[in-house]
């Protein structure tokens, strides 16, 4: 539960122990739908860990998609995205949120640059397969 969590975060807040804490209460929290605190615990968590950073910063943009703060929201899949080029998994998978969160906010450029990238880095992935419809899509706007 988020409360052993917390408990471990006031004890030993500036250790290894403590930090990792962090990232579970702030998932523990995205569970539970308390999106708020979500976002300030994994604000709060670090990591050398690559795959576990873009996990982290793919998990705030999902808070704040869920809060409705779109802007906020596409910066963090942005960073998700483009934070460890070599996540073939992940980092499509953001780009492709960041993309969609950008038409919405009828930025067309922007989703167009997130999926291009995704296009020509990703292009065996699941989202590389089916890019090229949406860029299609776009490209009559253009």
């Amino acid at each position: 539960s988020s409360v052993g969590f917390l408990n471990i975060i006031s004890k030993y807040g500036g250790t290894p122990a403590g930090n990792l804490a962090k990232f579970y209460a702030g998932s523990s929290y995205m569970k539970l739908g308390d999106y708020e605190n979500a976002i300030k615990y994994l604000k709060d968590f670090n990591s050398k860990d690559k795959l576990i950073m873009v996990r982290t910063y793919g998990l705030i943009g999902d808070a704040y998609a869920e809060l409705g703060n779109k802007q906020e929201a596409v910066d963090y899949y942005k960073k998700a995205g483009t934070y460890y080029a070599d996540d073939n998994f992940n980092s499509p998978e953001y780009l492709f949120r960041a993309g969609l969160l950008y038409q919405e906010l009828n930025n067309n450029t922007e989703a167009v640059k997130m999926f291009t990238t995704i296009k020509d880095k990703y292009p065996a992935s699941q989202y590389g397969r089916e890019i090229e419809k949406y860029l299609g899509r776009l490209g009559e706007f253009e």
